[in-house]
């Protein structure tokens, strides 16, 4: 990204920080033959073809869009969107402040059933739509897999 923005010109500044749900440090594998990463208990043990495509082992300090705001003085946050390989969930535990201060719409891919097929015994599409069921959010799967959640003006948490 950070490659991306220079090449460009772009007069953005990347925020390189891994979200979760809390703040701890998480094993990764990368992959061999791209910039691919993989969290370590998500790779499946009995599929060798994946292991296969997995190599060095890394550690990374994992934050929550939470600790992010605190970093920063935003004014408003209206559309966050969230493409994590699997990990949309978490990410999204960790942004409660952000939705009950800013409910913003939301854009998450949850189409990453190879990946990540369950949460606690629930389809992963499901476990994400019922979080934002519980904060009052309309929610539809748009026709790739992702989850669109749109915060009701009239709903209150």
């Amino acid at each position: 990204m950070k490659k991306y923005i220079k090449d460009r010109a772009i007069k953005k500044i990347p925020i390189n920080n891994a979200m979760w749900d809390k703040s701890k440090v998480l094993k990764f594998k990368k992959g061999k033959r791209s910039n691919d990463s993989q969290l370590i208990e998500y790779v499946d043990p009995k599929n060798i073809k994946v292991n296969n495509y997995w190599e060095d082992e890394y550690d990374i300090q994992i934050i929550t869009l939470d600790i992010l705001l605190k970093s920063y003085n935003f004014k408003k946050i209206d559309f966050i969107c969230i493409t994590i390989n699997g990990a949309e969930y978490e990410a999204l535990l960790g942004c409660t402040l952000i939705i009950k201060k800013y409910n913003p719409n939301l854009y998450i891919a949850a189409n990453h059933q190879d990946v990540r097929p369950m949460v606690n015994a629930i389809p992963y599409q499901e476990v994400i739509i019922e979080v934002l069921n519980g904060y009052k959010y309309d929610t539809y799967v748009d026709d790739k897999g992702w989850i669109v959640g749109e915060k009701n003006p009239n709903q209150k948490l």
